[in-house]
């Protein structure tokens, strides 16, 4: 596995932690480590994100929004990783 593809894959482990910790109760930065490490993988993934949530509204099911923004960077990234 090449440099780019091992960047690509820690990458997608990181919006995988992402979409989990969305699961949880907000926590800020301030709040200790957790809040902390919550910030930091905002920071890292949202510059990514955002594009995506702007091209592709959330999925309205019921009253609920559902952001499919990091299922489509997961499948963007592998994609591009197994064409590498």
């Amino acid at each position: 596995m090449g440099f780019v593809q091992t960047v690509i894959t820690v990458y997608i482990f990181i919006l995988v932690i992402r979409a989990l910790l969305s699961w949880l109760p907000p926590a800020n930065a301030d709040s200790g480590a957790i809040g902390q490490f919550n910030h930091l993988v905002i920071r890292l993934t949202e510059p990514v994100l955002k594009p995506v949530r702007r091209t592709i509204p959330a999925l309205r099911v019921g009253t609920v929004g559902l952001d499919l923004s990091v299922l489509i960077v997961i499948v963007v990234l592998t994609i591009i990783r197994s064409v590498l």
